[in-house]
């Protein structure tokens, strides 16, 4: 199961648009013409048109956001008073109840169309006409002269003359001349060895008997001289080398799998699945020597291969958790499904609670039949099988799959009352409702596409990938062919994480059992953080305003802090977590979660599956399922419009539209066992502030981030370092022994 951070990049305290940005502010009444309501609430009608808020006549109640035609008519209150008569009768632009407003009159700076129309004047030469008469794209002037972070495109004709120097040769055309992309066949280093495909790796691993250069790219792998291979490695056929760790292991290194045989002493070859199995297959029982199941407890599984031990009580659970599936196996599991949990349709199970819950947790979706919906009452609307948000409603989507949602009787009224920025992904970050229409617009550090005014591009840096492959940490360019390794020859690297201001990165090791972390340009120097009690670490986030790493641990049910060094060790949560294997942190708001879209995303291995939700667990969406892409997501991340996320099964990484789960490519593949995957860019950690500093909060220990529920809310909180106590003081911590004295000493 993978966690992900939604991507974006905030400044503190400016999570929205700036005010040159964010065109429309509340109800959007910033998009009227030349005149505009009283207030904010004056949309309501006065004595003269009903009651105060719900007005009513014989046959109709409009709603609390609605103003009443004097024919009894229902429209959006933001349209009273917007200079434009969708009354029949005018009623909505009574001279009575609207005051007559200038452009200079707004909050924010304005334009005035030719019509009269006042629009943000940050529209204003857009190359997106939003006034009616379409006055507000006449007249403009391409910049005579680029700035010195800019790109000048050569045809002085382009509609955008300037781009952001940084969305120079990344792989998509910005200039309408396409010169951002001319002369960016960039050449390998004298360090790296260019593929076929003109992708450029390490040289180190030219002619290591592993593909890396992936797409059937064996390029890396060809024409290799032969070799004497060292007594740490085994001869493949084909005369490269392969460590003999991976001999065995459930996949094939060798071009020609022989490493996938297992000869025992007196020459007998066994099924490779036999090694380890617990059974003695070879004569002299050679094919159970060093196996892991010396280090497992009595309470844990050994895999067939050379994974480590898993929880017995995760065997049969409908959820491969051995590379090889034996976990899942008909020979160990005698009833396919325990029995709190629902077996769908292929026989996989699922908890009994995730029973029509409204989303489909079976692959054929057998958990949501026969079930009879329960739909909260003016927030949902009943489909007849399930319930969606009433904001769906008449949006010009089939939302319920069978139209209930879309009546073709008129009821659904005019296009214009239709709010398209309902549909996720309309646009990349901010969608502003219009009548009849919509704009978007993008949060400071992004700009519009310029061929594509839907989507945000980051303006600074370029993203990569960093991820681990279990035997190594490597990194991937994602506007360039380039994979460079960072840290080589790990026992089991799994979850990772950055600080990007510092360049360090952090990873766990479920082999060695240790928290390590190094500079990401000398992975070589990599140093101990946490050496004990480390097991099974699959999830890891860095604080990097705080300086604090956070893990979870799936052996113990726990998560745990420390700093940067391994100090000031705490565990923050040891009851009601079963099995937690990933974490994301958002530190400017003290929670353990997201960022610009304040979404969260994750991937379900059993329903192969891609989630994502909102904060407070509402709104969530099916954004991938597929059994060809998902067979077992293990890591998930997020940036711009796109989502990424490794699986074991396939041995890849992929990627696709994060709204739609649409247009699904692999990024690379060939890996063995890739693990946690991040985008590395700066705009994944934003600039924020840490209110622990000076004196560290006055805290004698640690000093945590507090969760902002309200502006009233404390900004920092002391705690103790696991074996101390916090005293009445909130501030000091000290032994059990000395708390003890001390009370006494009060006391006495």
């Amino acid at each position: 199961m993978g966690l992900s951070e939604g991507n974006g990049f905030v400044n503190e305290g400016n999570r929205s648009v700036n005010e040159g940005n964010r065109s429309v502010n509340e109800g959007n009444r910033s998009v009227n013409e030349g005149n505009g309501a009283v207030s904010e609430e004056n949309g309501s009608v006065n004595e003269g048109n009903g009651t105060e808020q719900t007005q009513r006549t014989k046959d109709h109640v409009c709603k609390d956001v609605e103003f009443q035609c004097g024919s009894g008519k229902c429209i959006p209150l933001r349209w009273q008073c917007d200079s434009e008569a969708d009354c029949e009768d005018g009623s909505d632009e009574d001279p009575k109840h609207c005051v007559p407003m200038t452009c200079k009159d707004r909050d924010i700076p304005m334009w005035r169309c030719d019509m009269g129309m006042c629009i943000p004047k940050s529209w204003r030469c857009d190359e997106d006409p939003d006034c009616e008469d379409g006055s507000d794209e006449v007249n403009c002037l391409n910049k005579a002269e680029c700035e010195a972070d800019e790109f000048t495109c050569h045809n002085r004709g382009n509609k955008m003359n300037c781009i952001p120097l940084n969305w120079v040769c990344d792989g998509s055309a910005d200039c309408d001349d396409e010169s951002d992309e001319v002369s960016c066949n960039a050449t390998c280093t004298s360090e790296q060895f260019t593929c076929s495909s003109g992708l450029c790796i390490s040289k180190r691993w030219q002619c290591d008997g592993d593909n890396d250069c992936g797409d059937q790219d064996f390029s890396d792998e060809a024409n290799c001289p032969n070799m004497t291979c060292l007594t740490s490695q085994m001869a493949c056929a084909d005369e490269s080398c392969v460590d003999r760790s991976l001999v065995c292991d459930g996949k094939s290194d060798c071009s020609d799998g022989s490493d996938e045989h297992m000869q025992c002493s007196d020459g007998q070859c066994i099924e490779k699945s036999w090694k380890c199995d617990g059974e003695d297959d070879c004569f002299d029982g050679a094919d159970e020597h060093n196996c892991p199941n010396a280090t497992c407890s009595d309470d844990e599984y050994v895999c067939a291969l050379r994974f480590p031990c898993i929880r017995r009580e995760w065997l049969c659970d409908g959820d491969m958790d051995c590379p090889a599936g034996d976990d899942e196996s008909a020979e160990n599991c005698i009833l396919p499904c325990p029995g709190d949990s629902f077996m769908c349709g292929d026989e996989t199970c699922i908890h009994k609670k995730l029973l029509c819950n409204g989303f489909p947790e079976c692959a054929d979706e057998s958990d949501e039949a026969n079930c009879a919906p329960t739909c909260i009452e003016d927030a949902q609307f009943n489909c007849g099988t399930h319930c969606i948000p009433m904001e769906l409603v008449c949006n010009g989507n089939d939302d319920c799959g069978n139209n209930a949602d879309e009546p073709t009787d008129g009821t659904c009224g005019r296009n214009e009352y239709i709010d398209e920025c309902m549909e996720p992904g309309i646009c990349s970050q901010v969608c502003v409702n219009l009548k009849g229409s919509y704009k978007c617009e993008c949060v400071g550090g992004y700009a519009r596409d310029p061929h594509n005014h839907h989507r945000c591009k980051a303006m600074e840096g370029h993203a990569s990938l960093l991820f681990a492959r279990y035997t190594d940490i490597r990194k991937i360019s994602l506007d360039h062919k380039e994979i460079t390794a960072i840290v080589n020859e790990t026992q089991g690297a799994t979850a990772l994480d950055f600080v990007f201001k510092t360049g360090m990165i952090f990873w766990t090791d479920v082999v060695a059992k240790c928290i390590y972390k190094a500079p990401i340009d000398e992975g070589s120097k990599m140093v101990k953080v946490i050496t004990n009690d480390v097991t099974t670490v699959d999830g890891l986030a860095v604080d990097w305003l705080y300086n604090h790493i956070y893990w979870t641990n799936t052996d113990t049910d726990t998560i745990e802090v420390a700093d940067f060094n391994g100090d000031m060790r705490k565990t923050l949560f040891h009851h009601s977590l079963d099995e937690p294997r990933a974490i994301a942190l958002y530190p400017s708001e003290g929670w353990i979660l997201d960022l610009v879209l304040r979404k969260v995303y994750w991937s379900d291995s059993k329903s192969n599956t891609i989630y994502s939700c909102d904060f407070d667990g509402s709104n969530r969406r099916v954004i991938l399922h597929s059994t060809e892409y998902l067979p077992h997501p293990f890591s998930i991340t997020v940036f711009e419009d796109t989502m990424y996320w490794t699986d074991w099964s396939k041995e890849s990484i992929f990627r696709a539209n994060k709204f739609t789960g649409e247009h699904v490519e692999v990024v690379t593949d060939s890996h063995a066992n890739p693990m946690t995957v991040h985008v590395y860019h700066s705009y994944r950690q934003p600039n924020g502030t840490n209110h622990c500093t000076p004196l560290n909060g006055l805290c004698t220990h640690l000093c945590l981030p507090a969760p902002q529920t309200g502006p009233s809310d404390a900004k920092i909180t002391c705690a103790c370092p696991d074996g101390l106590l916090l005293m009445p003081d909130s501030l000091t911590c000290e032994s059990e022994g000395e708390c003890y004295r001390d009370v006494i000493r009060f006391l006495g």
